[in-house]
């Protein structure tokens, strides 16, 4: 009746965390603006990727990664599939460094779709994202590192899927961090009982 979404778990085992980040969204970016995926109305969802991080620390590293490694991804993946490979990346910051006009302005830009020559086509996002962030069109998640909690992590990646598109969300676990290896080992299981044991609000 109303669509849902599809949690995909990776781990980075074999590989470094950064690689995993880059190689992942230049994949989905590069997926997303495929014509062959029908008409702009159909990929107007998964043509604006949205990265999480769980901290600022992170999300600044990413930064380079989205203007240098990204792009040069996206060619040698466009290369191997035989496609036209994307050419702008044109990321936005929503985190609590910026301020409210800032961040007004940046919603607004969010929503206008895969045509328009101001779109995003990237997002960089901390757990600010989490509320306030109702953008109907957005699809597509890619989540760098398992949130500290349920909670958090429910709220974030409710951030897509919220329209006539389903929801994508690719979780990349640190196989290194406990934490993570944890999550990515029962992976199905949790999310089959993620609302079970979410965290009581504070006062």
């Amino acid at each position: 009746e109303k669509p849902g979404r599809l949690y995909v778990g990776l781990s980075n085992a074999g590989r470094s965390a950064k690689f995993t980040l880059q190689a992942v969204a230049a994949s989905l970016l590069q997926s997303g603006n495929l014509e062959s995926i029908g008409d702009s109305k159909s990929r107007d969802g998964y043509s604006t990727l949205l990265m999480y991080f769980n901290n600022l620390r992170e999300l600044g590293g990413a930064i380079v990664q989205v203007l240098d490694d990204v792009p040069d991804s996206i060619l040698l993946y466009a290369k191997l599939r035989n496609e036209e490979a994307k050419k702008v990346l044109d990321y936005k910051e929503l985190t609590s460094t910026r301020t409210q006009a800032e961040i007004v302005d940046i919603l607004s830009d969010l929503s206008k779709s895969c045509d328009s020559k101001e779109k995003v086509d990237v997002v960089l996002a901390t757990n600010m994202v989490s509320v306030g962030v109702d953008v109907p069109r957005l699809g597509l998640m890619q989540v760098n590192g398992q949130p500290k909690t349920r909670s958090e992590y429910i709220q974030s990646t409710s951030r897509v899927g919220r329209s006539e598109f389903p929801g994508l969300v690719i979780v990349s676990h640190n196989i290194l961090r406990a934490r993570d290896r944890s999550h990515f080992e029962t992976f199905a299981t949790w999310h089959r009982r993620l609302y079970r044991d979410v965290e009581a609000t504070s006062v």
